[in-house]
């Protein structure tokens, strides 16, 4: 892995390490820059890829990295995707059976559904 501040490169095991402690490298930015880096008061999910208008006064957004030659899309998230307990990861370990869904507990993202309301 490198220090990168613009773009992040890592190997499978860093990433699916990481993933077991729960990082996917999201982080809280306010209402009005997320407004104002994307030049319009409707910003787009990058999970669901809906449209939404931030209601509080922070936005979870989501950095893109890049494991295995393979990008991960950034961008903002709604409120029912940044509340949902469960997620999927970018990458899904070798283990994959016939389509097998493989759906992760996300902790961080329970505890922001019990705060919502104020925060986002």
């Amino acid at each position: 892995m490198t220090r990168a501040k613009k773009r992040l490169c890592m190997s499978r095991a860093i990433y699916f390490l990481l993933l077991q402690a729960q990082e996917k490298y999201e982080f809280l930015q306010s209402r009005d820059s997320a407004v104002l880096e994307v030049g319009g008061g409707v910003l787009t999910c990058c999970s669901c890829e809906e449209a939404f208008e931030p209601s509080g006064k922070l936005v979870l957004q989501r950095r893109s990295f890049s494991v295995a030659g393979q990008t991960s899309r950034g961008g903002f998230l709604c409120k029912a995707c940044a509340t949902c307990a469960m997620f999927q990861p970018f990458l899904r370990p070798h283990v994959d059976m016939m389509n097998f869904n493989f759906m992760l507990p996300d902790y961080s993202h329970e505890s922001l559904s019990a705060i919502f309301d104020c925060v986002l």
